[in-house]
């Protein structure tokens, strides 16, 4: 099975990414709905921008990432491909600057957004539809920290 990549590109007018907390991408394999946030997620984490990094992540360049593509794993895939999550939590926090973006490995699409002024490019994959009707049919009765996480959404949408 050859290897998965997609390639990451912020272009901005600073030379480092700004105001982000966090970014990161996990592959999605499993739901725990007793966690919210990325604890919700079972699978392969690739921290892209960590809390606590020493080597700023740079704008105008491109970023390779390899994805988890060893279905036999997990219970869930669309057109045969895992699913993905990609984050940017916003600093200092502000929830509705925050992306979300599920997706799944998709040779030759693209997933654009923009952060702070920031042109986000994710090459090759696939953006994938969720929304929060499971979380309110179902887990409705939890605090407002797991109803109003949207990777809670995505992970109660594909795995219940």
């Amino acid at each position: 099975m050859h290897a998965k990549k997609l390639t990451l590109t912020i272009q901005g007018q600073h030379e480092d990414f700004q105001g982000a907390y966090c970014m990161w991408i996990k592959s999605v394999k499993g739901f725990n709905p007793t966690k919210h946030c990325i604890k919700c997620f079972d699978g392969k984490y690739i921290n892209i921008k960590p809390t606590h990094f020493t080597q700023p992540f740079k704008t105008n360049t491109p970023y390779t990432f390899a994805l988890d593509n060893s279905p036999k794993l997990t219970s869930h895939l669309i057109n045969g491909e895992i699913l993905h999550y990609f984050c940017i939590v916003a600093q200092p926090y502000n929830w509705s600057l925050n992306i979300h973006a599920g997706f799944i490995y998709s040779q030759g699409d693209i997933i654009e957004r923009t952060f702070k002024e920031q042109k986000i490019t994710i090459e090759n994959a696939k953006e994938i539809y969720f929304d929060d009707s499971v979380v309110r049919e179902k887990y409705s009765h939890l605090p407002k920290e797991f109803t109003t996480c949207r990777n809670f959404h995505f992970g109660a949408y594909y795995y219940g």
